[in-house]
């Protein structure tokens, strides 16, 4: 897009000149990105703003632990915070841990709270002696809305349903969904092998 913009106005205002393109070394290229900082009032993204970052992913977590709304939640605060956006895959980098750590946590917490019947129960649902359990089955099965696909969701929902009701005893006010005794997700799974 620069490119185009850049040949557009060589056309128009210099149309004898040639176009010339050369790539910036890197000592340039940050002495470039100094004073773009220095005039926007923005800050470089360091190693101290990534702890920060991993902080408020943790936060953004605690509130609602999907992908895209802890990414949104880490764009937002660095652009609160005036820090420029760093790579992508950094980003993403923070988010990942900010997850993992949750799930671990929730993981943990559910080896030391489920007992008893809800724990085989899940463990036969996720058939460790099958190649595919029944969770990945769950999660795979196609998503539309023939009478028989909403049958098989009304099954799906009462196969889950109790372990939605231990999962918000366990950990209350985790998820809307759970705290409102809604199952519009039975696809949904909360545990994995081992629980």
């Amino acid at each position: 897009m620069v490119k185009n913009d850049l040949t557009h106005i060589y056309a128009c205002y210099f149309p004898k000149a040639r176009l010339v393109r050369k790539n910036l070394n890197k000592d340039a290229k940050s002495n470039i990105y100094q004073k773009v900082f220095s005039l926007t009032g923005f800050q470089r993204f360091s190693d101290q703003h990534q702890q920060k970052l991993l902080k408020q992913a943790d936060l953004a977590v605690a509130i609602r632990a999907d992908n895209k709304t802890v990414f949104d939640e880490c764009v937002t605060y660095l652009n609160q915070q005036w820090i420029a956006l760093p790579a992508l895959s950094r980003i993403q980098s923070v988010v990942n841990q900010a997850l993992n750590k949750e799930e671990e946590r929730l993981v943990t917490l559910f080896h030391k709270q489920l007992k008893g019947k809800i724990k085989d129960y899940i463990t036969t649902l996720l058939a460790p002696h099958q190649t595919t359990d029944e969770f990945r089955t769950l999660r795979s099965q196609a998503k539309d809305f023939t009478f028989g696909e909403i049958s098989r969701e009304l099954q799906d929902k009462q196969k889950l349903e109790p372990i939605f009701l231990q999962a918000n005893a366990v950990s209350p006010g985790r998820d809307d969904s759970l705290r409102a005794g809604k199952f519009a997700n039975p696809k949904c799974a909360i545990a994995r092998e081992g629980g």
